[in-house]
């Protein structure tokens, strides 16, 4: 297995030809109006797998650190069939993984995003979560 890449967006699909559409995307924080809040996050990954790994069943599972330390599984197992590539099955295949989240925030501060595939931690993504300042707005 090698790791491609993974980000948050607000929207990201793939497309039919394998392409990812994502907009919005690679932020590092966001602002919140109030504590507890969910907040939709989409996260994106993308893997290569070697050809003996193709015609196997595989897991992506996401876990977050937050401010405090402590460490959850954000929602649940989401398994995935890997691709052959197209071009050349020999080669290793990509395979891209779309979790769509409601992530629930109790408070600001710095919480770590964990992309674990088949029980491997891959990447971690920080997200800086901040309160809003009504009083403040933001400058272009």
């Amino acid at each position: 297995m090698q790791f491609s890449f993974a980000f948050l967006a607000n929207v990201a699909e793939i497309l039919i030809d394998g392409r990812i559409m994502a907009i919005g995307m690679d932020f590092e924080g966001i602002f919140c109006p109030q504590f507890p809040i969910t907040v939709p996050l989409i996260l994106v990954t993308k893997i290569k797998l070697d050809p003996s790994e193709i015609n196997l069943q595989h897991k992506c599972v996401i876990e977050i650190t937050r401010p405090n330390g402590k460490r959850e599984l954000l929602g649940t197992e989401n398994p995935f069939d890997a691709k052959a590539n197209p071009i050349d099955p020999n080669l290793p295949g990509g395979t891209a993984i779309i979790i769509k989240m409601g992530v629930n925030f109790e408070s600001a501060g710095l919480h770590l995003f964990h992309v674990l595939i088949d029980g491997e931690e891959v990447k971690s993504l920080p997200l800086d979560v901040r309160l809003s300042n009504p009083d403040v707005q933001p400058t272009a």
